[in-house]
C-alpha cells in the first residue's frame, strides 16, 4: 500500500500536475515552478503566482530561494524575481537576454551563475543591475552543482561534464562519457560525485576518478535524478524512485518507490521526507516517517481481528480475519518478504484463534459460525458438542495447560478431550456475553463481559468488582497485565487501572473513547486501540500523551476487538484493523519530537488603514476589522493540524481546535491587544505559543475627557496669555473642539438607534423563540396526552376484549359443548358439526387474546416492567428464532405507569425493527438502573443502520421512540457498532 507516498495535485490547488523543480525557503515552505506558474505551499495551502502576479513567463524551468529570501525563477524567457510574499520586484539587468531557456540557477559567494540553452552565465549584482561578468560556450546546460564556495560542476549537452572555476572550464575527470550522455550530477556530504546517465549510476571522487571498491550492480538504468542525505542516496530511475545506503559491501537498496510518473526533481528536507517532483503527477512526498508504519499483506484484504503468536522464534504468528486465518512470518520493517500460509478459509468472521495444547499441528478457531478446528492443515471440521452447550457467535480463545477456554454471546466454557463443560458465575448462572478473559501469572481468570462488568477467579471461587469506577453491569472490553501484576483495563467509555490488591482507580475518561483492545507498552504508559487509532496513555500522569493515526483516513485506523493489538518485545506494535494489519514502529515515534511550529501568513485591515509603530498597529475606534491567517509547515501528515486563537486583553478562553487557519476581530474597544495562536497535531501535541501581533485601538484625545481638557486650557490661557489674538486662537479651538464633539454625539445617536433597532430584532427574536418554545412545550403535552389516551384507549379496549368477549365465548364454548353431549348418542351428525364449533370457538378465544395482549400485555399492569420485558422477549425468541439474551439490574420498580409503558413499548419497536430490517441471528437485552435513570439497551449483531435511516423523517418507528424518550425528559441512543449491529440506548429518569 501507498500509505508512506503523499501526493498533492491540481485538486489541492496545484496550477498544474507537472513540476519541473523545488526549493525550500528559510520559514520552511516548499517552492514550485511548474509549467504554468510559481507555486508556493505552506502545509495549509497552495499559493500560485502567475501572470496575474506580473510573471511574464509561466513556463518556469527553476525556483531557487536565494539567503536573501528573494525567490528567483528561470523560464522558458529568462529569469525573474520576486519578494517571499510573491510580489514580482523590478529585476534591471545590464545587458540584454538572448540566451533562451533559463534552466539552472546557483549562487557562488557574489556571482549568480544562470545555466542556459545557450551556455553558461556569470552575473554580478553592480549598483541596480546585474551585469554580465562572463559566458561559457557550453551548449545546453542541464544542471548546476556546487563543488565549492568557487567551483561549480555543470552538466552541459556540448561538453557534458566539466568544472567550472569562475573564469574557464575543463573536462570533469577521465571517464569518457561521449557514448553514454549524462543527465544529472551530485555531490554528497561524504564527497562522492554521483552522476545519473542513460546507463545508470557512476561514483566518482572529487577529482573525478571511478571510486574503487563500491559496487553499483543493478543500478544501471536510465538515471534521472540524484539527491543524498548522508548516506542515504535518492535515485529516479525514470517512474522508479530507488532509496539506496552506502554499507561494506557496497551499494544495498533499502527501499523501491513505484511513482506513477517521471520524476523531475529531489528535494529532502530538515525532517528527512523526500519530495519528488513528478512530470504529470504533481509534488509527491515520501514521508519522514516512513519507518514507523508498515502495511502486511497476508493474504486477504479486509479486517484483521486477532494476532496471535505462533512460535518462539517471535515472529511467526496467527491472523485471524474475514473469512481467512493465515500463519505469516513477518519481520518488521526488515524485508518486504512476507510470507503467509493459509491455515483455514471458510464464509464467516474469523474472531480468534489458538493451538491446541496437546497436538501443535491442531489449530481451533472462534468464529461467527461457532468453534472449528484444522489438523495439519486440512479441510476445517466444525466442532460438535455432544451436549449442545456451546452456541454462536464464539468471541475469544486462551489455552490454560491442558484446557481450552472459549469464550462466546452467551457464556464461558472450557473443552478438554473434547468433553465441555459450561463455566458459571458464583450465582450458578451464565456469564452472557464474554468479551474478553486473560489469565494472568498466578493463573487467575479475569473475564470481560458485555451488561456484565468484569470478573475473577481463583481456586474455584468467582468475584464480580464494583470496587471504584468499575461497574457492575459494565461492558468490559479489554483487560492487559504489566510487570508489576497491574491490570489495565476498559471498561465503557473509562481506562481503569486495577492494583494487585483489586483497587480500581480511573485513569481516563473519553467520550467517545470507542476503545476494543489495550497493551502496556511500558510499566507506566499504555496503548489503547480505538476507533481512533492508537491513544498513548501515561497511567501514572493520568493523561494522553499521544494519539498515533497517521496517514490512513480515520475510518482506515478502527480496532476491530480485545485481540487487535500485540506488542512485540522489539518494540513493535502490531494492529489489527478494519482494513488490515498494520505495523508501528515505537522507536521510531518515540524518537519523534519535532513539534510544530506556526507562522504568521496575512494581516488584513477592512475599512480601516492602521498605522504601524515599532512591531505595534495602531486603529482608532470604529467600524473596522482585522483578518489573521496562519501556517504551519510541519509536514509530517498535514492533514491532521488544527489550529487555535486567542486575543489577549479580549478572549477569556482560546477558541475551539479547527481546520481553519485564519481569525477574524471586529471593531474592538479602546485597550492594547496581542494575538496568540498555537497548532496541535495529535502525535505531538501543542507547540509553542506563538505571539502573531500586538495592535492598539486608541480613542480621539477629546474621548479620554473633554471638560478637564478645556479646564485646563482655560485657566492656563487665562493666567499667561490675556492677548486678543491669543483667546481667538482659543475661541477658534474652543470652537473645532465642539464641532468634534457635535460629530462625536450624531455618531453616538446613531449607534444609539442602531442599538435600539438591534435591540427590537433581538426582542421580536426572543418572542418568537418564546412561542416556538411554548408551541412545543404545548406539542409535546399534546403527545404525551393523545400517547396516554391511546394507552388507556388500548387498555379499556383489551380488558373488554378479554374479559367481556373472552366471557361470552368461554360460556359458548360450554354451550356447544352440552349439545355435542346430547347429540352424540341420537344425532351423531350434529354432533360431528357442533365438535368443528367447538374447534372454532378455541382459535377465536385464542386470537381474542392474542389481540388482547398486543393491544397491552396485562403481565405489564400485573407483574411490572420486567416481566413484561421478559415475556416479549421470550414471545420474540419463539416467534423468529432469533437467540434473545436478557440482563436485568436489581430494580426498584418505582416507576410511572407513564415511565413502563414508555420503556416497553420501545423494547417493542426495537424488537419489531430488528425483524424487518436487521438480519440478525443474536439480541442482547440490557435493563438496569444508573444514577435514578432506568437504562433500557437493545444491541443484535446484523447490518447495522445506515445513516440515511438515521435521518429518514419518514421513520415513524424512530421518530416514535424519539418522542416518547424526550416526553419524560430522557435521553436516546441509536448508532451502528464498529463492527457489526446496531445499538438502541434510553435512559429515563424515574425519582
Amino acid at each position: 500500500m501507498s500509505l508512506k507516498i503523499a501526493s498533492l495535485n491540481s485538486n489541492d490547488g496545484l496550477p498544474v500536475e507537472q513540476i519541473h523543480n523545488l526549493d525550500r525557503d528559510t520559514k520552511g515552505r516548499l517552492w514550485l515552478a511548474t509549467s504554468s506558474g510559481l507555486a508556493c505551499y505552506n502545509g495549509s495551502e497552495v499559493k500560485v503566482y502567475d501572470s496575474r502576479n506580473g510573471i511574464e513567463c509561466v513556463g518556469l524551468r527553476i525556483v531557487k530561494v536565494l539567503f536573501n529570501s528573494e525567490v528567483w525563477i528561470g523560464t522558458d524567457q529568462g529569469i525573474e524575481v520576486l519578494d517571499p510574499n510573491g510580489n514580482k520586484k523590478t529585476l534591471n539587468l545590464g545587458f540584454e537576454w538572448k540566451y533562451g531557456i533559463a534552466e539552472y540557477l546557483e549562487v557562488l559567494k557574489d556571482y549568480l551563475y544562470v545555466g542556459t540553452s545557450n551556455g553558461l552565465l556569470k552575473l554580478k549584482l553592480v549598483g541596480e543591475s546585474y551585469q554580465l561578468i562572463k559566458t561559457f560556450d557550453l551548449g545546453y546546460v542541464r544542471q548546476l552543482e556546487k563543488l565549492n564556495d568557487d567551483q561549480l560542476l555543470v552538466v552541459s549537452g556540448l561538453k557534458g561534464l566539466v568544472h567550472v572555476d569562475g573564469e574557464s572550464y575543463k573536462p570533469f575527470g577521465t571517464v569518457p562519457f561521449e557514448d553514454n550522455p549524462i543527465l544529472c550530477v551530485k555531490k554528497t556530504i561524504d564527497n562522492y560525485i554521483l552522476l545519473g546517465t542513460e546507463r545508470g549510476l557512476f561514483v566518482l571522487d572529487t577529482i573525478g576518478n571511478l571510486v574503487d571498491g563500491l559496487k553499483t550492480n543493478g543500478f544501471d538504468s536510465q538515471l534521472n535524478k540524484i539527491n543524498s542525505n548522508g548516506a542515504d542516496w535518492w535515485m529516479a530511475f525514470d517512474k522508479k524512485l530507488v532509496h539506496a545506503v552506502i554499507t561494506e559491501n557496497g551499494l544495498e537498496t533499502k527501499a523501491t518507490y513505484l511513482i506513477d510518473s517521471k520524476v523531475n526533481d529531489i528535494l529532502i528536507d530538515d525532517i528527512h521526507n523526500v519530495w519528488l517532483a513528478t512530470n504529470n503527477s504533481g509534488l509527491k512526498k515520501i514521508t519522514c516517517l516512513r519507518d514507523a508504519l508498515e502495511y502486511v499483506d497476508y493474504g486477504k484484504e479486509g479486517s484483521v481481528y486477532s494476532i496471535k503468536r505462533r512460535n518462539d522464534d517471535g515472529y511467526s504468528f496467527v491472523l485471524s480475519g474475514d473469512g481467512l486465518a493465515s500463519q505469516v512470518s513477518y519481520k518488521p520493517f526488515v524485508s518486504n518478504e512476507t510470507t503467509s500460509d493459509k491455515i483455514i478459509e471458510i464464509p464467516t468472521i474469523i474472531w480468534d484463534s489458538c493451538i491446541d495444547p496437546i497436538d501443535p499441528n491442531k489449530v481451533w478457531f472462534a468464529t461467527q459460525d461457532g468453534l472449528y478446528f484444522t489438523q495439519n492443515g486440512k479441510k476445517p471440521i466444525k466442532f460438535k458438542d455432544p451436549k449442545n452447550l456451546i452456541s454462536a457467535p464464539n468471541r475469544v480463545l486462551q489455552v490454560i495447560d491442558d484446557e481450552i477456554w472459549l469464550g462466546t454471546i452467551a457464556g464461558l466454557f472450557c473443552i478438554k478431550d473434547n468433553i465441555v463443560k459450561e463455566v458459571l458465575n458464583d450465582k450458578n448462572q451464565p456469564f452472557g456475553y464474554i468479551y474478553t478473559f486473560v489469565f494472568s501469572e498466578n493463573n487467575e481468570l479475569w473475564i470481560g463481559t458485555l451488561g456484565q462488568g468484569l470478573w475473577t477467579m481463583k481456586d474455584g471461587e468467582f468475584l464480580n468488582h464494583k470496587e471504584g469506577p468499575l461497574q457492575e453491569l459494565g461492558n468490559t472490553y479489554c483487560i492487559s497485565f504489566n510487570s508489576k501484576g497491574d491490570a489495565i483495563l476498559l471498561q465503557d467509555e473509562k481506562l481503569i487501572l486495577v492494583d494487585t490488591s483489586k483497587n480500581g482507580h480511573l485513569i481516563i475518561k473519553e467520550y467517545p473513547m470507542a476503545g476494543w483492545s489495550v497493551t502496556w507498552l511500558t510499566d507506566t504508559t499504555v496503548g489503547i486501540g480505538s476507533n481512533f487509532g492508537v491513544i498513548v496513555v501515561d497511567v501514572g500522569l493520568k493523561e494522553v500523551i499521544r494519539r498515533i493515526n497517521l496517514y490512513l483516513d480515520k475510518t482506515d485506523w478502527q480496532f476491530t476487538c480485545s485481540r487487535s493489538i500485540y506488542l512485540h518485545e522489539d518494540r513493535y506494535l502490531m494492529c489489527a484493523l478494519n482494513t488490515g494489519l498494520y505495523v508501528i514502529n515505537l522507536e521510531e515515534i518515540d524518537a519523534f519530537t519535532r513539534l510544530p511550529e506556526i507562522s504568521l501568513d496575512t494581516v488584513s485591515w477592512h475599512n480601516i488603514d492602521p498605522t504601524q509603530k515599532a512591531n505595534t498597529y495602531i486603529v482608532p475606534t470604529g467600524k473596522w476589522s482585522v483578518n489573521v491567517s496562519v501556517y504551519c509547515p510541519w509536514f509530517v501528515d498535514e492533514n491532521q493540524l488544527r489550529f487555535r486563537f486567542k486575543l489577549i486583553g479580549f478572549d477569556e478562553e482560546w477558541s475551539e481546535l479547527a481546520d481553519e487557519n485564519s481569525t477574524k476581530y471586529n471593531s474592538l474597544p479602546p485597550g492594547n491587544y496581542e494575538l496568540h495562536a498555537q497548532v496541535f497535531t495529535p502525535l505531538t501535541g501543542f507547540s509553542e505559543i506563538k505571539t502573531l501581533m500586538n495592535f492598539e485601538v486608541s480613542s480621539p484625545w477629546w474621548f479620554k475627557g473633554v471638560g478637564p481638557v478645556l479646564d485646563s486650557g482655560r485657566t492656563f490661557y487665562n493666567k499667561f496669555f490675556k492677548s486678543k489674538i491669543t483667546n481667538k486662537n482659543l475661541l477658534e479651538r474652543n470652537l473645532d473642539l465642539m464641532a468634534e464633539i457635535d460629530n462625536r454625539k450624531a455618531i453616538q445617536l446613531e449607534l444609539t438607534d442602531n442599538q435600539a433597532q438591534l435591540e427590537d430584532v433581538l426582542e421580536n427574536y426572543k418572542h418568537t423563540e418564546e412561542a416556538l418554545q411554548r408551541s412545543n412545550t404545548d406539542l409535546r403535552q399534546l403527545s404525551s396526552r393523545l400517547q396516554n389516551l391511546i394507552e388507556d384507549e388500548k387498555k379499556s379496549i383489551a380488558r373488554e376484549v378479554h374479559d367481556v368477549l373472552g366471557q361470552q365465548l368461554t360460556s359458548l364454548k360450554f354451550d356447544i359443548s352440552w349439545l355435542n353431549t346430547k347429540l352424540k348418542e341420537k344425532e351423531p351428525e350434529y354432533a360431528e358439526k357442533a365438535g368443528s364449533m367447538i374447534g372454532l370457538v378455541d382459535n377465536t378465544i385464542n386470537t381474542v387474546r392474542k389481540i388482547a395482549s398486543e393491544l397491552r400485555p396485562s403481565v405489564l399492569d400485573d407483574l411490572g416492567l420486567e416481566a413484561a420485558i421478559e415475556w416479549h422477549a421470550k414471545a420474540f425468541e419463539k416467534l423468529t428464532d432469533i437467540k434473545c439474551d436478557l440482563q436485568c439490574g436489581e430494580l426498584s420498580e418505582k416507576y410511572s405507569d407513564d415511565i413502563k409503558t414508555a420503556v416497553f413499548r420501545i423494547f417493542q419497536e426495537s424488537t419489531t425493527n430488528i425483524i424487518r430490517h436487521a438480519k440478525a441471528s443474536v439480541v442482547r437485552v440490557r435493563l438496569f438502573e444508573d444514577n435514578n435513570e432506568i437504562v433500557l439497551e437493545v444491541e443484535d449483531n446484523g447490518v447495522g443502520i445506515s445513516d440515511e435511516r438515521k435521518k429518514n423523517v419518514t421513520s415513524l418507528g424512530l421518530l416514535g421512540m424519539k418522542e416518547r424518550v424526550s416526553i419524560l425528559d430522557g435521553n436516546f441512543l441509536i448508532r451502528k457498532l464498529p463492527t457489526q449491529g446496531t445499538i438502541v440506548k434510553i435512559g429515563i429518569p424515574f425519582k
